[in-house]
């Protein structure tokens, strides 16, 4: 296993863990719908999963942090597994929101604890290493993961229905339900993965380390140094605005391809491949993340470049509005390595997994109010105002993120 370096090691686990949520994307409201939910209830169940991730995403950063980041990990797996399997067979609503509950969970589970072991492996010998090659390639990896895992999730039904007619009409078993039950399989072999290639490196691994401090003491330091040091709370600042932003896009973007392309039936089926579309545009970043360096004024620059490209995706020529839409996650993927690292540069070992939760829990947080907010501005006053919020968004991120310090604080004290 040393043999492997951490950065192969840390890709290759990032393509695995994310191909399976691939394998479902395509196909979660479809199979929602089939076992009789409208849209209503399903929107209560994903409600449900973003509640339980919120409220976790501290608790299990803390309990990397604290214990061990490889058993968060591999628990992460697990649990996904779960969930994902109990989501493929369940026939009820209560089995439905149980699966949910379990799927958020895992998500908490494994939000932080993977990029903070490769940190610290990285930077165990070398307190100065470049970190943000190897991120920029596992975010190529999850980008590339999530793209296969769609495509081969949306034609398992079909295949499964040709090959076995009787899934169609089978109570727990049908034809959508093959892409979760693989899904939990390759979730399982991840976990297994995570044992072999995870090693004990970092602080909260190592048997030496101070493993008596508690999961809530962990994260009251970390909320403490995310409030107190001024370079952390305007990164997790913006974040959270590009949480807005990611969710906003979400929301608004379909119904605007359903538009330009005549109707919702075409529109959806167009606006998939435009998703595989921004998946691979995320995962050609890395060599484009290389050519800046991880400076506050890189991110920013980036940032105004992204806004100008939510504008355009509101211009009603499909042409223009689909090149702006793979053009923004473009650039949003080359500013996402750059956001790592000047997280990174800035909190200690025993802190990084709480960090990366926080970040993670600010994103979400983001993600949820643009949910709100920009829905109802776009139903009171159409898309183009819904578009210039989200660009009005980015600009304010951009002011932000260009404020941040560009001195260096990898080890800020406990009182930061």
């Amino acid at each position: 296993m040393t043999a492997i370096s951490p950065a192969v090691r840390y890709v290759a686990l990032t393509a695995l863990r994310w191909f399976p949520v691939g394998l479902v994307i395509p196909v979660m409201v479809l199979l929602m719908q089939a076992r009789g939910l409208d849209v209503a209830s399903i929107g209560l169940l994903m409600a449900v999963y973003g509640i339980v991730t919120a409220s976790l995403e501290l608790p299990t950063g803390g309990l990397a942090d604290v214990l061990s980041r490889r058993a968060v990990l591999a628990a992460s797996s697990l649990v996904g597994a779960a969930g994902s399997l109990l989501l493929g067979l369940s026939t009820s609503y209560a089995g439905l929101a149980v699966a949910m509950v379990l799927l958020g969970a895992a998500r908490a589970l494994g939000s932080g604890p993977l990029e903070a072991w490769y940190v610290d492996a990285v930077r165990r010998d070398d307190a100065g290493a470049n970190i943000g090659s190897g991120i920029s390639r596992a975010q190529a990896a999850e980008a590339i993961g999530l793209g296969v895992g769609a495509i081969i999730g949306g034609v398992l039904p079909s295949v499964a229905t040709a090959l076995w007619p009787g899934l169609s009409t089978s109570a727990s078993v049908i034809a959508l339900s093959i892409p979760f039950l693989l899904s939990a399989l390759m979730l399982m072999l991840h976990a297994l993965a995570v044992m072999l290639l995870v090693d004990a490196n970092s602080a909260a691994d190592d048997a030496s380390s101070e493993k008596r401090a508690s999961v809530f003491g962990t994260v009251v330091i970390g909320v403490r140094l995310a409030g107190g040091h001024p370079g952390l709370r305007r990164l997790l600042t913006y974040a959270a605005l590009l949480g807005v932003l990611l969710a906003g896009v979400e929301l608004i973007a379909p119904g605007t391809f359903a538009d330009l392309l005549g109707g919702e039936s075409r529109g959806s089926a167009a606006y998939g491949l435009l998703v595989s579309a921004g998946f691979g545009a995320s995962a050609l970043s890395p060599s484009i993340a290389r050519r800046f360096a991880s400076v506050p004024s890189a991110a920013a620059a980036l940032t105004v470049l992204a806004a100008a490209g939510v504008l355009a995706i509101g211009v009603p020529i499909l042409g223009v509005a689909g090149g702006a839409y793979v053009l923004l996650y473009l650039l949003i993927g080359v500013t996402g390595p750059m956001l790592a690292e000047l997280i990174h540069d800035r909190v200690r070992s025993s802190e990084r997994s709480t960090m990366l939760s926080i970040e993670s829990l600010v994103l979400q947080l983001g993600g949820a109010a643009s949910a709100i907010l920009v829905g109802g501005l776009v139903s009171r006053a159409g898309l183009l105002a819904g578009y210039a919020t989200l660009a009005a968004v980015l600009v304010v991120a951009a002011v932000i993120v260009r404020r941040v310090p560009v001195e260096k604080t990898s080890a800020p004290s406990r009182s930061a």
